[in-house]
């Protein structure tokens, strides 16, 4: 069977005149295998990528005894103590929560709250407020109001109003008949 693929291949090959598009180096597949161990582990790798320079090891120790004497001669820099700091800063904050507290208290203690007292409200200032709007009151409230003060509104009012037959004619004659009906019933 082998054989007659080896035939098929070559026929196909002989008849369209074309090697396969696709080469691999001798022995490739061979080599492989190692090749991918050493990419992935660098240390089986028998190179070395790293090399010292020429007499890295001798100079070694002048040069770093070299930079210890440059890092010495340097001058030094200005340290600034954080201590020194909040020690002068203390007097600083205690000196304002001191003025906030008495800000506080002056302003908190000098409003005056004045309590309204119904003693303290005149009459003129209830009528003041009641032409003005600030108060709605109903008949029902009136009443309800005079009610609970026990006035004897009755008797002032009769003893006030002088009842003469002149005035009590001027009355009738002023009011519509309709109303004086609606006033008896």
């Amino acid at each position: 069977m082998n054989n007659n693929i080896k035939d098929s291949i070559k026929y196909i090959t002989n008849q369209t005149n074309k090697v396969n598009g696709f080469t691999v180096p001798e022995n490739y597949f061979e080599k492989l295998e190692q090749k991918i161990l050493v990419d992935s582990n660098p240390a089986l790798s028998k190179k070395h990528p790293f090399k010292t320079p020429d007499n890295y090891f001798e100079d070694l120790e002048n040069s770093i005894i070299n930079k210890i004497t440059n890092i010495e001669k340097q001058p030094k820099s200005k340290v600034i103590s954080i201590y020194k700091k909040t020690i002068q800063l203390i007097p600083t904050a205690v000196a304002a929560c001191v003025l906030i507290f008495l800000s506080y208290t002056y302003f908190n203690f000098n409003t005056t709250n004045e309590i309204i007292d119904f003693n303290n409200i005149t009459t003129a200032d209830i009528e003041e407020w009641y032409e003005n709007g600030y108060i709605n009151t109903t008949e029902e409230d009136l009443s309800l109001a005079i009610n609970s003060t026990n006035l004897n509104l009755e008797e002032d009012i009769i003893t006030s109003i002088e009842l003469n037959n002149d005035n009590i004619e001027e009355y009738l004659n002023t009011i519509e008949n309709s109303t004086i009906f609606n006033e008896i019933e």
